[in-house]
């Protein structure tokens, strides 16, 4: 497979990831995720991811459009629930939100001479900034090394922990299992990256 098609495999799941965490899900998106999970267990891709995804297929056959909105709910939205979860890379890695991790990837788009879009509601270190800055970086042909450096530094350490805060959640099931999908597809990526700079 060239650097071109990889690329929108990879653009794909990273739009998948994004899906399950940008809003309470949608009967389409539900069959959405069937559809895509499903592919990626019709092919083989590593030991190890192949039975991360398994259990996102599990996941999704054993729950249903209401169980996956009350989830989210219950851990996204809920604003008297106990087991609130942050979306954003502060609160994730510091406790605390606009902490240190906002100014570096605020800093760190600067860099790129990247303006975030007034309209985005997001800080820019919220996973769904993160994720679509990454889109931004693939979809660009930003060098393998600046989206290896995002992604290490940022989006993969968040992902990291907020896939531990799910799974210990004992409200999360299906997102549980998102969570660690994310988690896993980011660290095979890390290491995509990293084979793709050893060629350069």
């Amino acid at each position: 497979m060239d650097i071109e098609s990889l690329n929108s495999m990879r653009n794909g799941v990273y739009n998948l990831i994004k899906s399950f965490f940008w809003e309470s899900p949608k009967e389409e998106d539900i069959k959405a995720w069937r559809a895509f999970v499903a592919n990626l267990n019709d092919d083989s891709i590593n030991k190890e991811f192949d039975k991360t995804v398994s259990f996102m297929k599990e996941a999704l056959d054993n729950s249903d459009l209401e169980s996956i909105k009350n989830e989210y709910y219950e851990l996204f939205e809920n604003p008297f629930g106990e087991g609130l979860s942050n979306l954003n890379a502060s609160f994730l890695l510091e406790g605390k939100n606009f902490g240190e991790p906002l100014v570096e990837i605020r800093d760190f788009l600067e860099d790129l001479k990247v303006v975030k879009d007034t309209d985005y509601k997001d800080t820019e270190d919220s996973i769904l900034f993160m994720i679509d800055l990454m889109l931004y970086l693939i979809d660009s042909g930003d060098c393998a090394d600046v989206q290896q450096n995002f992604l290490k530094k940022f989006l993969y350490p968040s992902f990291e922990r907020l896939a531990e805060i799910l799974k210990t959640n004992e409200k999360a099931y299906f997102y549980a299992t998102a969570g660690l999908f994310s988690r896993d597809y980011l660290e095979m990526d890390m290491k995509f990256l990293e084979g793709i700079k050893s060629l350069t």
